[in-house]
């Protein structure tokens, strides 16, 4: 972190405010994709409740661009995606949703460190580190997809969750991507 040549010149301000070091990253991600499901309708005939994603029997919809709204801008429902554009397919047919075909909810966040080495001694390898890091320091909330499930009335199309960390869809992914809320912390950590 740059500091200003008239401020390096006073030796006890260039040790409180000098030789501070800043780190991070902002990452901005978009959303997993989005399977519309008929959990427990078997209009088709053909599956049943032992068929998951081999199971042809699934909705119509009018359109394939679906209108997606912000989560926050009702606080009600949390509606992420405009629900009226599917209908149960006629009983003896397939429906014509494709798997996967657009996105939930994408997440960004920024993370980031600010420390500064005191030297111990005269050998610059000997030091000690004091850190401050934040994770999600802006506390921007990252939505978990909606209820994309036909037959839960209401609920479906809703965002009844934030992503919390190391969540995937599956629930099994520890990879720390995003960080629920804000967090910090405050390191030491001796070099030698």
């Amino acid at each position: 972190i740059p500091l200003f040549s008239s401020l390096r010149n006073h030796f006890a301000v260039n040790e409180i405010l000098g030789g501070w070091h800043a780190a991070g990253f902002t990452v901005l991600q978009t959303g997993f994709p989005i399977t519309v499901t008929n959990i427990g309708t078997f209009n088709s005939l053909w599956c049943d409740r032992f068929s998951y994603y081999s199971c042809p029997d699934n909705e119509n919809t009018s359109s394939f661009a679906i209108p997606q709204y912000n989560p926050r801008s009702n606080p009600v429902t949390h509606l992420y995606f405009d629900t009226s554009l599917f209908s149960q397919e006629p009983i003896g047919t397939f429906g014509n949703v494709k798997r996967n075909f657009f996105h939930g909810p994408g997440f960004d966040y920024t993370n980031l460190s600010v420390y500064k080495q005191f030297p111990l001694g005269h050998d610059v390898a000997r030091n000690l580190q004091i850190m401050l890091q934040g994770a999600n320091i802006f506390n921007h909330a990252n939505f978990a997809n909606p209820d994309s499930n036909f037959t839960d009335g209401p609920l479906f199309g809703n965002v009844l969750a934030v992503r919390n960390s190391g969540n995937t869809e599956a629930g099994n992914d520890a990879n720390g991507d995003p960080a629920p809320g804000r967090t910090a912390q405050i390191v030491a950590r001796i070099n030698f």
